[in-house]
Formats: structure tokens, C-alpha cells, sequence
């Protein structure tokens, strides 16, 4: 057995050697408050809301018990928490609290037809325990040779810690061990621990203490971003009546929106000069005019170089940007013009597929600067409608995910403009999506899932309508489009789901996916892009988008 300093004989004496290590710890105040008010509010930093925990990074913990002879002792108590800390543990959460009989039953099940049960229980219940849920507090170190070395789980180092669940079997191999120490016997040894990864949760679960989690690394990403982002662009402070809906259909069309600001626009003269500074040390030239976009990244680690000005301009502006490289600023002016051409030629594309060469006249009859009141959205609006997506950690959205929302919404509020131009009940406008729905799981789950480019709203009418009138609004059966297929030859099908699918002027194609009836689709003048808006530069390409195009001006009239 090894020899300690203050025992040169060596006795094997386990209270003797209780008493010399506590003289051997450092003197701990006792009159301030107990070490568990103490942990309490430590603790409490590591709260997360129930309505994230799911989306929070989950850690490897386990559950160590200080038993009631442990916990009377105050000093003793607040020496081991000390030791715990030391060692590369965190106490993540805790209780303080009298067990009951079925809790101490189940603690120790496994022993439940021992002989010496009884006085397990009898010394389990004399008295309060004190239940730790550990973490590791660092991943990793370094070891001698300057490697980094991943930290073994923290069931295996608490149950090395406290040793043997003899005293004096811990005792005797390892001169530290918590047992050891302050263990008297095999019943009241002190302390207790998980014996595997199953056996933590399962007692986790217990004492109903929530899985040990922290959030994730915040990434920086110009396609995530929060409803205040969104809501910044829709509202801008300058116009007295922005174009909410408009602006909303620019961010799926031309977006994400971001809370980028240019250096020369946004930027005082003043905090203009030490931003110039901070980006020479870091050897930006400014020859390039992407080099003057100064990022959210940019601009929250290096708060400091901003007056309240600039913040305040941060605070109440975002962007879509547009130009070479992304580096221009869209005005209120550029913005007004780009949702006036969309919209026209959005509802030009509808016109002529239901009225033929009339559509120019009917277009011309009608104010595309503004929208009918019906699906003139408020900030209320928005709100409810992308109330449908999920959010991650922070709140933020996914722009994939929220660009196929308003791209739907988009065609049903399309769809309920046109009704109003030609009287056509807007109960009679098919929705594309469901041309081919066959009911298979597969199908249904994509209809639902706002990442898949099946995604769709089974509802006909605009927000605005469905809030006066509920009756709108029931539960839609997934349906085919009035087509009658006995009644028509293959090629007429084709013809009318292409005729069809042309209304669904807010779908997002990537490269390569074709019409129904199998042409290409690069003739589509709508085309929305995921993150990039695809550009046609070679003449052959331009060629084959016109022979496209009298192909199906073609196939229309036929």
C-alpha cells in the first residue's frame, strides 16, 4: 500500500485516514452561504427553453449521488464539489433532495435481493443526497508531446474518481480516490455513479431533470436569417407605404435578404476612416468593390468602430443586393420598378394562357403599381404566413425553406388577382403540384415538407380572405386538377398539363429538370433561382430558348 505524507506508518486505519485528509485540504469558510445556493445559481446559465432543447448540441454526461453522511457535512461537502470542479467537471444541474423508497429502489435495483438491501435503503433515506448531472468542462488537452487528446466519456472518469465501492479497496489503489477518503464501508461509501451511458439516462430520467445540452456554434450564413431581418426590408424607415407584398416576392425572387451594408453608403465619414484601418491590418486593399461589403460578421466583431448612428442605421436597414459581385445596394426606386415588372409580366404569363392575344388589352385596363387590398399584405400577414416554417437555435429561418413558401403563396395570391381581372372563380385555378399526386406516403410528405420543390399550399385564397371568412378555409382533400383523361388522347394530356404547369409561374426549376411532357425548361422566363440567378451568355443557348418557346406557343393552339 502506498505510503501518504502525513501517514508514515501507513495504517490502514479508514478512520484515521478520513481525519488526516481533511486537515490536509485547504480551510474553506463556512459562514457564507451553502454550497448548493451556490450551485443553484450557477447553474442556471445553462438553462435552455423547453421549445429549443431539440434543436440544442446534446452532451455526454453522468449522474453521481453524494450521499446523506457527505451532505451533513458542510466543509466536506464543499471540498468535494472543489475536487469535482478541479477535475475537469462541470455540474451541469443538480438536485437537493430527500429520496424515496421506490427512487432508492430503483437506484439500486440490482441489489434489491441482497442480504444487505436493507441497509442500503435504511442509509439511503436517513437523510438528504445531493444528485449531480457532470459534464466534461473541456473536450480535450494536450498531452506531452503537444497532441490533442479527446477526454475520456464522463461516466468512466467519475467512476475512476470515486474508486472501488470499497473504501478500502479504492483506498489502497488510489490514494485520491473520493471512496477512498471519505468512505467508511461498502454501505456508506459516500458516493455513487452511472455504470454506463444507458444506466445515466435511464436515471436522468428518474429524478425528470432535462438531457444536458448547450447551443450550437452560431455560424454565420447569408441564408439564414430571423424575422427581424425580413421585417427591416419590408418596412424600410423612408417610405411612408412600403410594398410589403412586393418586397416579400423580391426576397424569393432575388434574395436572401442580408445585413450586409456597404462602406461608402452606410457608413459615417467617421467610422468610415477606422474601418478603413481595421481592414488594411488585415491586408484588404479596397481595389475591389466587394471588398467594401462590410458583413454581419464583420460589423458584430468589431462593434466597437460603429457610433450610434451606424448602429442605428444597422438596426432599422437590410438589404437584397444586385449588381457585379452582389456589391450594389437595390434603391426604394430600383425596388418599386423591379415589383412593377415582375408583376406584369407574371399576370402577362397568366393572361395569354386564358385569353389568348386579348391579354395585352385586359393588362393595360388595370394599376400593377399597386396591389388589389385583398392580398396587399401587412407585417400581420407575413408573420402568420411564414408561421408555417421551423426556425433553428437562433430563430433563424432557411431561405431554400421560406423561398418555396412565398413562391407559393405568390400563385395563390396571382391566381386571386387574375379571378379579379377576367371574373373567373379562383376555385377553377389548378394547382400544378398536384397534376401528377398519386397519394403515395411519399408524395404526401413531400406536399408538406417546405425543403422539397413539391412543396405546395393546398389553400385556394389569399390570407386576407381566409381570415373574414373561415369558411375558406377547410380541410382541403388532395384532389387531381379537372383533368378527364378518358375523354382526351396522350398528346392532348400532355398539352393541357403543360398549359397547366405554365401558371405555375413561382415553381423553382434547377438546371436539368424538364416539363411533363419531357422539353426543357429553360424557356421559362420566371425561372426563380436557389441561391444564384442563372445567366445565358452563348448565342446557341439564346437560339434554343426561341425555338423553345415557338414550340410552345405551338402545342398552345393546337
Amino acid at each position: 500500500m502506498k505510503k501518504k505524507p502525513n501517514d508514515p506508518k501507513g495504517k490502514n486505519d479508514k478512520n484515521k485516514k478520513g481525519k488526516n485528509d481533511a486537515e490536509e485540504e485547504p480551510e474553506i469558510d463556512d459562514s457564507g452561504p451553502h454550497i448548493f445556493q451556490i450551485l443553484s445559481e450557477e447553474v442556471k446559465k445553462n438553462y435552455i427553453p423547453k421549445e429549443k432543447v431539440e434543436k440544442a448540441k446534446l452532451l455526454d454526461y453522468t449522474v453521481g449521488i453524494l450521499h446523506p453522511d457527505i451532505i451533513t457535512q458542510s466543509i466536506q461537502c464543499r471540498q468535494i464539489i472543489d475536487k469535482i470542479q478541479k477535475n475537469n467537471f462541470e455540474i451541469f444541474n443538480f438536485l437537493h433532495k430527500n429520496l424515496t423508497k421506490e427512487e432508492v429502489m430503483n437506484l439500486y435495483f440490482k441489489h434489491t435481493k441482497q442480504d444487505y438491501f436493507q441497509d442500503i435503503l435504511n442509509h439511503m433515506l436517513c437523510g438528504p443526497v445531493a444528485i449531480l448531472i457532470l459534464i466534461n468542462k473541456e473536450e480535450s488537452y494536450l498531452d506531452e508531446n503537444g497532441i490533442k487528446t479527446l477526454y475520456d466519456g464522463p461516466v468512466q472518469r467519475w467512476k475512476e474518481m470515486i474508486g472501488n465501492k470499497d473504501p478500502n479497496v479504492a483506498r489502497s489503489d488510489d490514494e485520491n480516490a473520493l471512496r477512498g477518503i471519505y468512505g467508511e464501508d461498502l454501505i456508506k461509501n459516500g458516493f455513487w455513479g452511472s455504470d454506463n451511458n444507458s444506466d445515466a439516462y435511464r436515471e436522468l430520467s428518474m429524478f425528470m431533470l432535462p438531457l444536458p445540452s448547450v447551443p450550437p456554434k452560431y455560424i454565420f450564413d447569408d441564408n439564414l436569417f430571423n424575422i427581424e431581418t425580413i421585417i427591416k426590408f419590408l418596412n424600410p424607415p423612408k417610405p411612408d407605404h412600403p410594398d410589403v407584398s412586393g418586397r416579400l416576392d423580391l426576397i424569393c425572387k432575388y434574395g436572401p435578404v442580408v445585413n450586409h451594408h456597404v462602406l461608402d453608403l452606410c457608413i459615417c465619414v467617421n467610422c468610415r476612416k477606422k474601418v478603413k484601418e481595421e481592414l488594411k491590418k488585415n491586408n484588404v486593399t479596397l481595389k475591389k468593390a466587394k471588398d467594401k461589403v462590410l458583413s454581419d460578421e464583420f460589423i458584430k466583431n468589431h462593434n466597437d468602430l460603429f457610433c450610434e448612428e451606424c448602429h442605428d442605421h444597422f438596426n432599422k436597414w437590410s438589404h437584397i443586393y444586385g449588381g457585379i459581385e452582389g456589391t450594389h445596394i437595390l434603391t426604394n426606386q430600383e425596388i418599386d420598378i423591379m415589383i412593377y415588372d415582375m408583376n406584369y409580366n407574371d399576370l402577362y404569363e397568366i393572361l395569354v394562357a386564358e385569353k389568348g392575344t386579348s391579354a395585352k388589352t385586359i393588362i393595360t385596363k388595370f394599376d400593377l403599381h399597386n396591389y388589389p387590398d385583398k392580398i396587399n399584405y401587412t407585417k400581420e400577414h407575413v408573420l402568420k404566413l411564414i408561421s408555417y416554417l421551423d426556425v433553428d437555435y437562433y430563430d433563424r429561418y432557411d431561405f431554400s425553406e421560406l423561398q418555396n413558401l412565398i413562391s407559393e403563396d405568390r400563385r395563390i395570391r396571382l391566381n386571386y388577382w387574375i379571378s379579379q381581372m377576367i371574373n373567373k372563380p379562383i376555385e377553377q385555378f389548378p394547382n400544378p403540384k398536384l397534376i401528377n399526386f398519386d397519394g403515395s406516403e411519399k408524395q404526401v410528405k413531400d406536399l408538406k415538407n417546405p425543403h422539397s420543390k413539391n412543396f405546395t399550399l393546398l389553400r385556394k385564397y389569399p390570407i386576407e380572405v381566409i381570415n373574414k371568412d373561415k369558411n375558406k378555409v377547410k380541410n382541403t382533400v388532395l384532389q387531381h386538377p379537372m383533368i378527364l383523361k378518358d375523354k382526351l388522347t396522350d398528346h392532348e394530356i400532355n398539352i393541357k398539363v403543360e398549359k397547366l404547369s405554365q401558371r405555375n409561374i413561382s415553381r423553382i426549376f434547377g438546371p436539368g429538370e424538364k416539363f411533363p411532357d419531357g422539353s426543357n425548361f429553360k424557356a421559362n422566363m420566371l425561372l426563380l433561382r436557389n441561391y444564384e440567378l442563372e445567366t445565358i451568355k452563348s448565342k446557341e443557348d439564346q437560339k434554343e430558348i426561341r425555338r423553345e418557346k415557338e414550340r410552345l406557343e405551338q402545342l398552345k393552339y393546337q
